[in-house]
């Protein structure tokens, strides 16, 4: 059977982008266990079965460690929204930049980004209006699979890196997803970090100096 979610990824890709092999791997994963559904043309897939995760969902917890949404955009409405976004530099972003995930309910994403020496990084792109955290999210595609293994709800919120998954009582108990951190733990001989900052080194368009590359770059394709 065809992997439909990877197809959807392979067909957008920009020229000299690469998928990293460890989302290669994790594609297949959902596609396996049918952690996915189809929509209007466009395959969603997740790290647990949305319906499970909805029906334990009450005020005080959930099942399904973190909520992370993969799907690539149909052409048109991704050449739409680097219009809006871009605008001048639309053409050039589309050429180096391309969402896969959605982070967080608040529309932030994770993405492919082709960096000046044309290496392609996983990089964070945050909504402005929720997360601001926007980097290089991880240094490669084990260490982004490490990272949502890790627990926390949503990974677009950076300023719980430096805690475990549900330190603070008052928020929502998210239990783990142990089929998905056994499958990272088992298929490439690794651990499953403590904290976010094991593996991210945050970063924000908050204004703050950064020597992050892709913050940089992207401050510069968004000055407009």
């Amino acid at each position: 059977m065809p992997n439909i979610l990877l197809q959807q990824l392979e067909n957008a890709l920009p020229e000299g982008m690469q998928i990293p092999e460890e989302l290669r791997k994790l594609y297949q994963w959902i596609e396996d266990n049918c952690y996915y559904e189809d929509r209007d043309g466009v395959r969603y897939g997740y790290l647990y079965p949305q319906d499970k995760l909805r029906d334990s969902w009450t005020d005080d917890e959930r099942e399904g460690g973190t909520d992370i949404t993969f799907n690539v955009d149909e052409e048109s409405y991704r050449n739409d929204l680097l219009a809006i976004l871009y605008q001048q530099y639309a053409e050039e972003v589309g050429r180096r930049l391309l969402s896969f995930a959605r982070s967080g309910g608040d529309g932030s994403e994770c993405a492919l980004w082709l960096d000046d020496e044309g290496r392609t990084q996983i990089v964070h792109i945050g909504s402005g209006s929720g997360s601001v955290m926007t980097c290089i999210l991880v240094k490669n595609g084990l260490d982004f699979l490490r990272l949502l293994a890790i627990g926390y709800d949503e990974i677009c919120w950076d300023e719980y890196y430096p805690l475990p998954p549900n330190s603070n009582e008052n928020e929502m108990f998210i239990h783990p997803n142990t089929k998905y951190q056994e499958w990272v733990q088992n298929t490439f001989r690794t651990t499953i970090p403590k904290t976010g900052l094991e593996v991210v080194t945050p970063h924000g368009m908050d204004g703050e100096p950064s020597d992050d590359p892709f913050l940089n770059w992207f401050f510069e394709m968004t000055d407009v």
